[in-house]
């Protein structure tokens, strides 16, 4: 996967690249985990992180299954990056319900708001505090 980015960015084909990237988005979780990391591990940088921002548009449990993933394999920084993502291009509540399809994920998630901005961070806290008094 990695000699073939390589070989696409090298001839020019970015627009190649962009539509491989997409297809790395749709894989299952666990697929698209090793494909990201294998990137990053190859200095294919831009590539692991657009692939990771196309993964936004998933459901957020599949999201969650992703970035559980990316923190199973030893890379908190890739799912720190999807997490971003996450919190900068869909509501909020999309954000909650990634935390409460992966519960293990609500430290990574508030840290990820803090990297975000002061007010992210203090809107994703008032929905995940909201949710979870609604939920008892």
């Amino acid at each position: 996967m990695v000699a073939f980015v390589t070989a696409l960015e090298e001839s020019g084909q970015d627009a190649e690249i962009a539509s491989l990237l997409w297809e790395v988005a749709s894989l299952p979780p666990a697929e698209q985990a090793r494909t990201e990391v294998a990137l990053e591990k190859w200095g294919c940088d831009s590539q692991a992180g657009h692939a990771l921002r196309l993964a936004v548009v998933l459901p957020p449990a599949s999201v969650a299954e992703l970035a559980g993933e990316l923190l199973a394999s030893g890379h908190p920084d890739l799912c720190a990056e999807l997490l971003k993502a996450v919190l900068t291009t869909r509501q909020r509540a999309d954000s909650v319900e990634v935390v409460h399809a992966r519960p293990a994920l609500a430290e990574h998630m508030v840290a990820a708001a803090q990297g975000v901005s002061a007010d992210c961070h203090r809107s994703l806290l008032f929905m995940l505090r909201f949710n979870d008094q609604a939920a008892t």
